[in-house]
Parts: C-alpha cells; sequence; structure tokens
C-alpha cells in the first residue's frame, strides 16, 4: 500500500510543477500582449487629447485677437 502512495505523490508533485510552469509562461506571453494593446490605447489617447487640447486654445487665442 505504501509503494503506491508514492508514486502518486510523485505525479502530484510533477503536475503541480509542470501547471505552475505553464502558468507562469502564459502570464508573461499575455504581459506582453497587454501592455502593447495598452501602450496602443495610449498614444491614441494622448495624440487625441493634444489635437482637442490645442484646438481649445487655438480658438481661445483667435477669440482674444479678434
Amino acid at each position: 500500500m505504501r509503494s503506491k502512495a508514492r508514486p502518486l505523490l510523485t505525479y502530484t508533485i510533477l503536475v503541480i510543477i509542470v501547471m505552475v510552469s505553464l502558468g507562469i509562461l502564459l502570464a508573461q506571453l499575455t504581459r506582453s500582449y497587454f501592455i502593447t494593446i495598452l501602450e496602443e490605447r495610449i498614444s491614441v489617447e494622448s495624440e487625441y487629447f493634444v489635437t482637442y487640447v490645442e484646438g481649445f486654445y487655438r480658438e481661445k487665442l483667435s477669440r482674444e485677437i479678434h
């Protein structure tokens, strides 16, 4: 009975190590993917914000000049 318990414990530990390794690998891959998406979104929104602010100040300055 004891000889059957050891392989079960060994396989359980092996499966846990493999699952943790795969989880770490997947986390690294998805982290890179989400960071790329986040960088693209930030650049698009910052361009929109800069365009909006430039337009706002141009309009404000044109009102003051006229």
